[in-house]
């Protein structure tokens, strides 16, 4: 009789088990199917796998001791390709060189900007002010607006110190924008209506959020980030709290997490806080950077809105969650229904239970009675979203 292991609690043959060398998973038995043997480090779990753009794979946590190096654009490649851009704070592929990024040799270092140019009318990355408008609301959210620019019609008609003091916001370079900006806003309490007054109000400061906000913007290039933050609790703690409404929240983005800067984890990998994930669990707060671009204030505050939603109900599950999207007569049901039908929604619930079989290792069988379909629906389903995690 063959050798079995044990892994959360199933026995399974020795030949379909493997013993994870590096990673979050290193020492553990997992099985075979859910890890990769690696070119740099042996076996990983596939949550831990990241593969160079020259094809090599490792251990993510361990691509800098392989002198490996992650782009602004996501993408891995090796120290030779790449360049260290001083006010991005990150590494831009050489191919770049001249276009996005520049030699200042009196600084002996790469820019973002050509020599004696100006910054285009932005801050530099992460160099604008961070501001707090919060009173009392115990939940905090923040939200950062990426848009595209090529004419400079909104960073050259409004003056980089006139967006600052007029709204408190920061509008920023973003190394993953040709000619565009990043629009900061600060911390604002959830429901408090500090934020919509600010943005739909007649004077000065609402014009010109509603300007920014309404920028064109580029599906391929633009994001739309929201933090989401308790007063008094660490970002793993509201991780554990919200846990069963992300794979729902993770399923209306779905096609972001093909992108590398929103990839698709467990929640393990998730907690790990590494940036380009769907997910980033920081110190004292939760990164959504699987938001798409805002096409407008109306998006902007509906996504704020569902934020309001999910945190009224913690501690809830996801079948839990799945059942009140399908409840035409509950909250959450009449706000998605401002975007999608009902049939749309009954299928994206499916997206919800197979990303979060993928996040935590547990099957969703009732899923298919609720949403109404066959298992061969579902199993169309599974097989698109581990296509999209693993490509």
């Amino acid at each position: 009789m063959s050798e079995k292991i044990e892994i959360n609690g199933h026995l399974f043959p020795i030949e379909d088990v493997v013993l994870v060398e590096e990673g979050s998973y290193s020492g553990e038995y997992c099985l075979r199917d859910d890890c990769t043997l690696t070119d740099l480090d042996g076996w990983v779990h596939n949550d831990d796998v990241a593969t160079a753009e020259d094809g090599n794979t490792m251990c993510e946590e361990n691509a800098q001791e392989h002198d490996y190096r992650y782009c602004a654009s996501g993408y891995l490649y090796y120290i030779d390709e790449v360049v260290w851009v001083e006010d991005d704070c990150e590494y831009r592929h050489t191919d770049e060189i001249g276009g996005s990024c520049y030699w200042h040799e009196d600084e002996d270092a790469y820019y973002s900007y050509p020599p004696d140019s100006s910054r285009d009318g932005n801050y530099g990355y992460h160099d604008g002010p961070r501001n707090w408008f919060v009173d009392s609301d115990k939940f905090r959210f923040g939200v950062e607006v990426e848009k595209e620019d090529p004419d400079g019609d909104i960073r050259f008609g409004w003056e980089l110190e006139e967006v600052t003091d007029e709204t408190g916001w920061a509008r920023e370079h973003d190394g993953s924008l040709d000619d565009g900006f990043e629009l900061v806003s600060p911390v604002y309490g959830l429901f408090e209506d500090t934020f919509d007054s600010h943005i739909n109000g007649d004077d000065t400061r609402g014009e010109i959020l509603r300007d920014h906000i309404n920028a064109r913007y580029y599906w391929r290039t633009c994001g739309g980030h929201m933090s989401f933050s308790i007063k008094d609790k660490g970002g793993s703690q509201v991780y554990d709290l919200y846990s069963g409404f992300f794979p729902l929240l993770l399923a209306l983005y779905r096609k972001r997490m093909r992108k590398t800067y929103a990839k698709l984890k467990t929640s393990k990998g998730f907690k790990k806080g590494q940036k380009y994930s769907a997910i980033c669990v920081h110190y004292n707060y939760v990164e959504f950077r699987a938001f798409s671009a805002v096409p407008n204030v109306d998006t902007l505050l509906w996504r704020r809105d569902l934020l309001r939603i999910m945190a009224k109900s913690p501690k809830k599950g996801l079948m839990w969650w799945i059942r009140r999207a399908l409840n035409e007569n509950s909250i959450l049901n009449k706000h998605l229904s401002v975007h999608y039908s009902q049939d749309r929604i009954r299928e994206l619930m499916m997206f919800a239970a197979a990303i979060a079989e993928h996040m935590t290792d547990k099957k969703y069988p009732n899923i298919v009675q609720y949403v109404d379909t066959d298992i061969s629906d579902y199993s169309n389903v599974r097989a698109s979203v581990y296509s999209d995690r693993f490509n």
